[in-house]
């Protein structure tokens, strides 16, 4: 019998997912990492078009709430990398630099791409 591999242990992985950390949480609780990943993939996307959408109405505390809720759910992940690039832009909306949140969306865009890839193992189709 084959063991039952997340994917993020047998797919080559992109530096955003600490995996190491996200298997020492999934050995003590395998139930709540698998519901935290759940989590994050069903509601991902979302949290993300209501921060570009926040962004775009120029609400910086609507953005810096919404880049917060990302970077906690993407911290019980181990996804340092995303946890960073939220917490800039939280950090921008909070100091009201919100005329240079573009380019940061497009950075956190692309780091969330990868976590999905790296705890699904697949790839998106283009």
């Amino acid at each position: 019998m084959t063991p039952d591999f997340p994917p993020w242990l047998i797919s080559p992985l992109p530096a955003v997912l600490n995996a190491m950390l996200l298997e020492e949480r999934r050995h003590e609780d395998h139930i709540l990492v698998e519901e935290q990943v759940r989590f994050f993939l069903e509601r991902e996307a979302c949290l993300a078009q209501t921060l570009r959408d926040a962004a775009a109405s120029d609400d910086a505390v609507a953005v810096e709430f919404r880049a917060h809720a990302l970077k906690q759910t993407a911290a019980r992940l181990g996804a340092e990398d995303v946890v960073d690039a939220a917490r800039a832009i939280e950090l921008m909306a909070l100091h009201g630099v919100l005329d240079r949140l573009e380019p940061a969306l497009g950075v956190l865009d692309d780091l969330l791409e990868e976590l999905r890839i790296a705890l699904t193992g697949r790839h998106p189709v283009r």
